[in-house]
Order: structure tokens, then C-alpha cells, then sequence
């Protein structure tokens, strides 16, 4: 487990060079950093801010865009790991909402081509 004030640096260190508003963690064999961010940051930069952290801290981290990840794990991130940041409170609250907006579309979609599969015999769009 590692420290709080550790953790702590490595938060300020990510919000400080990557722009996102909420930043949520799961500590396992590493440290995993779950972040929104601008669609265009390039993936370099998660790498080498990932990289900063090693050096300074010596903490293994991964930095990742929940983008990356299906609307059912995004929504088991916003359910399940720790929130260690937050720009501002109704920012937070959209984005949750928006994640869960997003897992009760997939599950009507998932519904309807169910639905489709029994009454046309195929999950197909004719």
C-alpha cells in the first residue's frame, strides 16, 4: 500500500499536467489512474507524466482516459473506485450522470436487439 502523502504528490503531479476534471484511482499490483481528459491529448504525455512519477516517487502508476474502456466499466470505475479528485462538484455530478446515461443506453440497445432476435429471428437491422 502506498502512502497517503505519496499518493497525494502523484495526484497534484497528474491534475497538474494532464487537464481533467475528475480523476478516479484503483490500487492493485500498481497504482491505476483513471482520468477524462481532452480527447486530444496525445498518449505520450500519459506515458511520460507516468514516467516523472517512477522517477520521483519510484511508484509503478498507469495513467488511462476512461474513454478507453466500455460504458459497463465505466460505469463500474464511477461505481467502484476511489475518487481522489474533483475540479468542482457539479462537474463531477454531470460526468457520473453522463456515465450512467451512457450504461443505460447500451442496456436498452442490448434490450431492443434481443427483442429484434425474437420477433424477426435475426439480431440484424433489415
Amino acid at each position: 500500500m502506498t502512502d497517503d502523502k505519496i499518493i497525494n504528490n502523484i495526484i497534484e503531479v497528474i491534475t497538474n499536467r494532464i487537464l481533467t476534471p475528475v480523476l478516479y484511482m484503483y490500487e492493485a499490483d500498481n497504482l491505476e489512474f483513471i482520468c477524462f481528459c481532452d480527447g486530444n491529448m496525445p498518449i505520450s504525455e500519459f506515458r511520460e507524466v507516468e514516467r516523472d512519477i517512477i522517477n520521483n516517487f519510484g511508484v509503478s502508476v498507469e495513467i488511462v482516459d476512461i474513454r478507453e474502456f466500455e460504458e459497463a466499466e465505466r460505469l463500474d470505475i464511477v461505481c467502484n473506485a476511489e475518487l481522489v479528485y474533483t475540479a468542482n462538484e457539479i462537474i463531477k455530478m454531470a460526468f457520473e450522470r453522463a456515465m450512467m446515461a451512457d450504461a443505460q443506453r447500451l442496456h436498452k440497445d442490448s434490450m431492443e436487439t434481443l427483442e429484434r432476435g425474437k420477433e424477426t429471428g435475426s439480431y440484424y437491422m433489415h
